[in-house]
């Protein structure tokens, strides 16, 4: 446990991280790759030369230093992330490079500020915090059904849409068990590339008695993973894939689910629907599309027309989900629990309109794609 005297410390610096937290991860990512090209492995590449990450890891940054005096107040973003870390391979031999540089970026952008009493402070202030995701990783660790990325052959290919596929893999081990909602890792290596790079799909369907699992891409303008997916991946191939992580999942209650996708957030949110059903729940299925035709899961969709209510939403000829809607769709008397997956801008919005109908935010689980609500450190 830090002393009273450290974590004082470490809250006089908070408007220092507010001000300045972009430029202090700025500097760390650059020097830390300059000593440790190795570790580009395991970065998403796409996201530092957008500035995302450095904008993440200052925003992780200065949570922690808010929450200094009692870190439980972050365990669902440890959870979060600390299964994107170990989709990502990310070990606890990791944490001290990762220490150094950012204790480093932070004497930096100090410059004369930068005393030995706020340096030390956070340095145990980051061997604190990095225990706790040590800690967390390392039970994910054991629950994990293999180890590291191994190889899965192609078995499909299915291009359903414009800028769309739908992959179905499979290996020659147990895959073990797939819990809906969770996502499997890709790494690559493109010909000619020096370092892997890795990106996060949902899992849509899965197949564990014959060790299968099915993933939906979208192409990303500048995303390196998801356009090789679409334009080169074909049947026979093989890919390197780390086990299904994540904590997005249904809840263990009597309420009625509420499941609520837009676009390729449907991924997650298919297999959801089915155990739902499975699970003799009332569930309800809103779906949100710019355009039907975005529908790339209407054949995998259509068993379930006839078990639960499904209900569309086109914004382009709708507009978009809003509080009146939801008050129209669902009866807010009835104890129910939502689970939310699309675009950041989608995500944020729906869940507003909810607690504005009358829902409760405790009820409300979401996964946000293409911007984690506190992002990892490596992803």
């Amino acid at each position: 446990m830090l002393d009273e005297k450290t974590r004082e410390i470490v809250k006089s610096t908070i408007p220092f991280l507010q001000d300045k937290g972009t430029e202090i991860t700025g500097i760390f990512y650059q020097n830390m790759f300059k000593a440790h090209p190795e570790l580009l492995n395991i970065f998403n590449q796409n996201n530092q030369r957008e500035g995302t990450q450095s904008k993440a890891l200052a925003n992780t940054v200065l949570a922690a230093a808010m929450n200094i005096d009692d870190l439980s107040v972050l365990k669902p973003h440890v959870i979060q992330i600390g299964y994107k870390h170990r989709a990502l391979q990310v070990k606890p031999e990791h944490y001290p490079i990762v220490g150094h540089h950012l204790i480093e970026a932070i004497g930096i952008v100090l410059g004369d500020a930068a005393t030995d009493e706020i340096i030390d402070a956070w340095t145990a202030a980051y061997g604190e915090i990095a225990q706790v995701f040590i800690d967390a990783e390392k039970e994910m660790y054991k629950e994990e059904a293999w180890h590291d990325f191994k190889p899965f052959k192609v078995i499909s290919v299915e291009k359903p849409a414009a800028g769309f596929v739908k992959i179905g893999l499979q290996s020659d081990f147990p895959i073990g068990k797939v819990i809906p909602g969770e996502y499997i890792t890709v790494r690559i290596k493109k010909d000619g590339e020096t370092y892997f790079s890795n990106r996060h799909y949902s899992i849509y369907a899965a197949d564990e008695t014959k060790n299968q699992v099915h993933i939906a891409i979208r192409k990303e303008n500048e995303g390196i993973v998801s356009n090789y997916l679409i334009q080169d991946v074909k049947p026979g191939d093989e890919i390197c894939l780390s086990a299904p992580a994540g904590d997005f999942c249904l809840a263990q209650d009597s309420k009625t689910n509420v499941l609520i996708s837009s676009g390729i957030g449907m991924t997650p949110i298919l297999p959801m629907a089915e155990t739902s059903y499975e699970q003799g729940k009332k569930t309800i299925w809103i779906q949100n599309f710019r355009h039907l035709t975005d529908n790339i899961f209407e054949k995998e969709v259509a068993p379930l027309c006839d078990k639960i209510d499904i209900i569309t939403n086109e914004t382009s000829s709708e507009g978009r989900i809003n509080a009146e809607k939801l008050k129209k769709w669902l009866d807010f008397n009835e104890p129910m629990a939502f689970y939310l997956c699309g675009r950041p801008e989608f995500t944020i919005g729906v869940k507003n309109a909810l607690i504005a109908a009358g829902a409760n935010e405790s009820d409300i689980y979401y996964e946000v794609f293409d911007a984690p609500k506190m992002a990892t450190i490596f992803d």
